[in-house]
């Protein structure tokens, strides 16, 4: 009852402020329905969010903002029903939140997908607006060992398959009491259990990384000032991190000491003094996310039998050095990922990860047999430093660092960021003696340009723009922060190992829409860097007040206005499909009632414009979806600060 009055309370004080010049009699009754079933679901809050609400980009969702004053709330009842009165004249949209289901949206046709626009006019009555909403799945499954009996505490995890540019990416799921790294633990019948998974396809996987740290650097943190001082610069960039032995001890393995896993991952005893690990598993029986077998759940779905048999693999020691400035070799992270994986950071490949002792030695004291990455990386500490914190746990500690700011951005470091790379074959023999150089990695400076009339943005605006080297695989992060302008509008990115990136602006200028990122003629937010050695110096981020817009009505077969259609924008070269390319000129946007629809903001360029059921749009950055859908679509000319028109009829894609 406290609930109910509160969003009366909430409701009425929307419609008791009228202004006079704006008329509030306009109505909206809708109901919310399972998108399976179609059955009305009750106790469900809708919200009413005024503004446009067709999100353009690709991933960016509309989320309805819970409990913000000034936006209209009420719950539906037994009939799944709910009543906005008052309205003014306007744009809206409609959201939907319930615990046990996906946010549902007014024209939403999938979970997550595409919300649509609902446009009232001054006394409209609008009485068929539906909310579907999906419910959130399950995956569960049984962990045992070679022997067939259940393993307590195996970490496992869920990985979300999406498309980014063109390109498969895997995302951490984090479930209920899941950890750190996303993971939830297996119970002592060996089960685990993720819920509220929402409907998509998924990867199941067991994490077992190899932590270790030098003996020297186990032996110094049973003094915590000696902690402090030897590991606040590696920990200051990284967050909270977790020694050895926080959670469940250590094993000393000659000169390094081997975290061991939680519960009953632990490895087995040696064999002719060669220790065997569970390693990395990915469902079915797959080394690495991407050979791994892709679960689709739908709509409330409870997928058990996920289960996983692991057997302890053979090991070798892997050991050797970083070379290089004496002053920078020590305390650097070092990490094995799989030979094929597209991560370039410490992440869902990762196998085994360490640090080096004050002199540039490191060592894996147990690293399955395979071929691998070996990447070291140590990001230069913030000019405004904080404080570490140091917190005992069992046999372990976890340092926690924060970083004292005065709500601007940090400084961009001028010390250089440093970085090895080589790729390391483990056989049944012991590797040593490897010696690798620690490079200092380049980085990119320019200035920022404004072409056009609108007023500048202030220096405080400018200095909150941050300019982003993104690796041509998506997903693939560096590690390495962001840069940012300054309040002159120059720029400087953090320096990043050596490799190929696109060049490009995150944030907003009010007034300015990005257009390009210029050097030696090219645009290099469209067309990657190879950023080799050398700095890059002198590239000009511009920006216009004069951006492209796209508009027109989707008609179906029979020339009615088809209002539930969605408008897919891509570019016209298939060179643009298969990387991480311009994901700004990757749109998607949802027809409205009236089969209008509108996109704005666009680069100038040659696109393919196609509209489709919005039912039928899923993952369609695949360029295999790409290719079908050029063989439809319209091809489209913007140029800078074009205002098109463009009618489409709703086409049907095999």
């Amino acid at each position: 009852m406290l609930v109910l009055c509160a969003f009366a309370a909430d409701a009425h004080a929307q419609t008791a402020q009228p202004r006079a010049e704006d008329p509030r009699t306009a109505l909206i009754v809708g109901q919310v329905v399972d998108a399976t079933s179609g059955k009305p679901i009750a106790n469900t809050i809708v919200t009413l969010t005024p503004g446009a609400v067709a999100v353009n980009a690709i991933a960016a969702f509309p989320v309805a903002p819970p409990g913000v004053p000034g936006v209209p709330r009420v719950m539906t009842g037994p009939d799944g029903q709910f009543t906005f009165r008052g309205l003014p004249k306007g744009v809206y949209g409609v959201y939907a939140t319930k615990p046990d289901h996906v946010d549902g949206a007014f024209g939403r046709r999938s979970p997550g997908g595409l919300a649509q626009q609902l446009v009232l006019a001054e006394g409209e009555k609008a009485g068929d607006i539906v909310v579907p909403m999906w419910k959130f799945a399950v995956v569960s499954g049984t962990v045992v060992d070679e022997a067939g009996e259940p393993i307590v505490g195996a970490q496992v995890r869920m990985l979300r398959r999406t498309y980014v540019g063109g390109r498969p990416k895997f995302t951490a799921i984090y479930g209920f009491m899941a950890t750190m790294r996303g993971a939830v633990a297996t119970d002592d019948r060996g089960q685990y259990r993720f819920s509220g998974l929402t409907p998509g396809d998924y990867v199941v996987g067991i994490d077992a990384m190899q932590g270790s740290i030098p003996l020297s650097l186990a032996q110094a943190s049973s003094d915590p000032t000696a902690r402090s001082a030897q590991l606040s610069q590696i920990f200051q960039v990284r967050g909270p991190t977790s020694l050895p032995g926080a959670s469940s001890g250590a094993l000393q393995i000659g000169d390094a000491v081997l975290a061991l896993p939680p519960g009953g991952l632990t490895p087995p005893p040696p064999v002719d003094g060669r220790l065997a690990v569970y390693p990395n598993v990915y469902y079915p029986n797959a080394a690495t996310v991407s050979r791994a077998t892709v679960i689709t759940i739908g709509s409330g779905e409870d997928r058990s039998g996920v289960d996983f048999q692991l057997t302890p693999a053979p090991t070798s020691r892997v050991a050797g050095s970083l070379v290089g400035d004496p002053d920078a070799v020590g305390n650097v992270q070092v990490w094995l990922n799989q030979l094929d994986s597209q991560d370039s950071s410490v992440g869902i490949d990762t196998v085994a990860a360490t640090i080096t002792d004050s002199s540039g030695a490191f060592v894996f004291p147990a690293v399955p047999i395979g071929q691998y990455t070996l990447r070291a990386l140590k990001t230069p500490a913030s000019p405004r430093s904080g404080s570490t914190t140091i917190i005992q746990a069992g046999s372990g500690v976890v340092f926690s660092t924060s970083i004292v700011g005065s709500g601007t951005p940090t400084p961009v470091p001028t010390e250089p960021t440093m970085y090895a790379l080589a790729p390391v074959a483990v056989g049944h023999r012991d590797l040593t003696g490897i010696t690798i150089p620690l490079q200092a990695g380049p980085r990119v400076t320019g200035r920022i340009e404004f072409d056009g009339s609108a007023p500048k943005p202030t220096p405080d605006q400018l200095e909150r723009l941050t300019v982003q080297l993104e690796g041509v695989v998506p997903g693939g992060g560096t590690g390495v922060p962001s840069g940012h302008a300054d309040k002159t509008g120059g720029f400087s990115t953090y320096s990043v190992p050596a490799g190929k990136y696109f060049v490009r602006p995150s944030g907003s200028l009010p007034g300015w829409t990005f257009r390009s990122a210029t050097y030696n003629g090219r645009d290099l937010s469209e067309s990657p860097l190879d950023l080799e050695g050398a700095d890059v110096t002198g590239v000009v981020l511009t920006f216009t007040d004069r951006p492209a817009d796209l508009s027109g009505t989707v008609r179906s077969a029979d020339g009615r206005a088809d209002a539930d259609a969605t408008v897919l924008l891509f570019p016209s070269s298939p060179q643009a499909w298969a990387n991480a390319g311009p994901l700004r000129r990757f749109r998607a946007v949802r027809a409205t009632k009236t089969g209008a629809f509108t996109t704005s903001g666009l680069p100038p360029g040659s696109y393919y414009a196609v509209a489709v059921a919005a039912d039928a749009v899923g993952e369609w950055t695949d360029p295999r979806t790409l290719e079908a859908l050029a063989k439809v679509a319209t091809e489209v000319r913007l140029d800078e600060g074009d205002k098109k028109t463009q009618d489409l009829r709703t086409k049907e894609v095999r």
